[in-house]
């Protein structure tokens, strides 16, 4: 009988640590998410200059290209078509300042 109280102190003691660390596992993966989730809309953010909008740096960096910039390296086409589209229409869309 006085094992059996011991073993149950010591299960009751090994359950409140186990507990414990549960706890501060979850914790740790909400900060993950919330890391994972800032980084995922930094990543957009660039990602956006990069490709989006008449001004994006794909864009320009082509215009500069085209304007006799001498380069030994082309940008893989997904990627120029992703930022340029409408790349048929370019000569017709005003140039941003």
């Amino acid at each position: 009988m006085e094992r059996q109280g011991q073993n149950a102190q010591k299960i009751a003691k090994e359950a409140g640590r186990l507990y414990d660390k549960f706890v501060g596992f979850e914790q740790d993966l909400s900060r993950l998410g919330s890391a994972l989730n800032a980084a995922g809309k930094a990543y957009a953010d660039a990602r956006g200059k990069l490709l989006e909008g008449p001004g994006n740096v794909v864009r320009k960096i082509e215009q500069l290209k085209e304007m006799g910039a001498k380069a030994t390296k082309q940008l893989p086409d997904a990627l120029r078509n992703q930022a340029l589209p409408d790349a048929d229409e370019e000569g017709e869309e005003a140039d941003e300042p």
